[in-house]
């Protein structure tokens, strides 16, 4: 299993990798993966299988959820933390979500929350 940890920045404080599943080393990661969905529904878990685009589409089954890791207070706005679990699957399931590493090297053409053109196609 593969393990990604972020903060409210969606700045990855903790990486695992599970094979197939490509973690960027560097830089910022995809924007679809579910950890940031999390972010934005805190102390929502949620689960999604996704498919990470690449040079072999492998399933994975994704479990994530954010929480405020600061004590709740009047005087101090929340901070918030992710954790992304990362199970392979033995199939892809036909209604997984497709997922980059990141936008640099991403091969999806036609990606609304592509943030820079990525250097594998015609857009570089």
């Amino acid at each position: 299993a593969g393990l990604v940890v972020c903060d409210a920045s969606g700045s990855i404080l903790f990486r695992k990798p599970v094979a197939g599943f490509a973690l960027p080393r560097f830089g910022a990661s995809c924007p679809l993966w579910p950890i940031y969905t999390a972010l934005q529904r805190p102390d929502v878990p949620l689960r999604r299988n996704v498919v990470q685009q690449g040079r072999s589409a492998l399933g994975f089954e994704c479990l994530a959820v954010a929480w405020n890791h600061v004590p709740s207070s009047f005087d101090r706005d929340p901070l918030y933390h992710a954790v992304m679990l990362i199970l392979p699957r033995r199939e892809v399931p036909p209604q997984a979500q497709p997922v980059g590493s990141s936008c640099r090297i991403c091969p999806r053409q036609t990606c609304e929350a592509r943030r820079e053109p990525s250097i594998l196609k015609e857009e570089f």
